[in-house]
């Protein structure tokens, strides 16, 4: 029998609607060395990375634009933590509680080989 029955399709479906939340996800924590040519990288870590520069190119104390750039920085990290913690308490949650309900088994129990 070929094809995906009603309930597979759907576990199916909802994996490929998670794994495109999570890929998302990862684009705004980080780009990738993969990726190729010229990107406009605004994901979380090209801001602190843009943000520790002034501060750490200094021994002087952070001038008030560094203050203001830092603060910015840690509401951007703030904000994208909070929907990292989301996904993983609802949607992540949620696909794990589909796969448990569907009884699939990745790795079935096997009876212990032996030489007789």
């Amino acid at each position: 029998m070929t094809g995906v029955s009603g309930k597979n399709k759907a576990l199916k479906d909802a994996a490929k609607d998670l794994q495109n939340k999570l890929t998302e996800m990862e684009k705004r924590l980080w780009v990738s060395p993969d990726v190729k040519g010229i990107i406009d990288d605004r994901s979380l870590m090209a801001e602190v990375d843009a943000a520790g520069g002034p501060v750490f190119s200094t021994f002087e104390p952070p001038s008030a634009t560094a203050r203001t750039y830092l603060e910015q920085t840690e509401a951007a990290a703030r904000k994208t933590f909070a929907d990292f913690n989301k996904l993983f308490a609802e949607d992540v949650a949620a696909f794990r509680r589909k796969v448990g309900e569907s009884k699939i088994e990745l790795l079935s129990e096997q009876e212990a080989i032996s030489i007789e």
